[in-house]
């Protein structure tokens, strides 16, 4: 028995999954194609529904083949990148997390065409962060799922190391401070008054010591003369 498969509502929110949704309902129950558009049209509701009354009433109520349907839908309701989609990949960058990122690769990469694996590939690796990408690159993935397991196995590391190092630095950073204060521990400033009564002492010891030093005599040269 194969399983109920219905078409859900359409208000105007996410086309392109409703549309996939559509398509899958209609391959499954072997849908023609000049039946689609009347069937899904019947599931439009709200904003969607008042968008294909004004669709049949600009053209006179002739019949829309279902390729020119999803245009239409898109086009009204997808985003503004939906013309651009091998742009969009081209130029896509891992923002935030891994997964983050996997998802709106996914996303974009189902809507193109004629992309080759490898060029899924090196067009994945590519948008990375700097550090994966070349950890991922330096495993030649060959496959976007030997990409994929890649990036997540050295984005499980790299956060390994990420945790550990702020540790081993602020010991570190204990360490070497301790050795910088040791110092100046040892050659701490004195207060103003004992400074003042130490250099008053040093003065006052080297004018005793020439005050107390004997008279030398001057020996002149002609006494020893012959």
């Amino acid at each position: 028995t194969r399983p109920k498969i219905i078409i859900p509502m359409f208000t105007g929110t996410d086309p392109d999954s409703w549309l996939s949704r559509a398509v899958q309902f209609f391959e499954i129950n072997d849908v023609p194609r000049y039946e689609r558009v009347q069937i899904a049209a019947y599931h439009l509701d709200g904003v969607a529904n008042a968008w294909w009354q004004w669709v049949l009433h600009k053209n006179h109520g002739e019949h829309m083949r279902w390729r020119d349907f999803k245009r239409e839908l898109i086009t009204r309701f997808g985003s503004s990148d939906y013309h651009d989609y091998n742009e969009a990949l081209s130029r896509i960058k891992q923002v935030g997390s891994l997964r983050e990122y996997q998802k709106e690769f996914e996303r974009i990469a189902s809507r193109v065409r004629d992309w080759p694996e490898s060029a899924l590939v090196g067009t994945f690796v590519g948008g990375l962060k700097g550090e994966l990408a070349v950890e991922v690159r330096m495993d030649r993935p060959g496959s976007m799922r030997a990409a994929i397991e890649s990036a997540r196995l050295h984005e499980d590391h790299l956060m390994a190391v990420r945790k550990a190092r702020p540790s081993d630095v602020r010991t570190e950073t204990k360490r070497t401070h301790a050795a910088t204060e040791e110092p100046t521990a040892r050659t701490e400033n004195k207060p103003l008054g004992e400074a003042v009564r130490t250099t008053s002492n040093i003065r006052r010891l080297t004018d005793d010591t020439i005050c107390n030093t004997p008279p030398y005599r001057k020996i002149r040269v002609r006494k020893f003369r012959k």
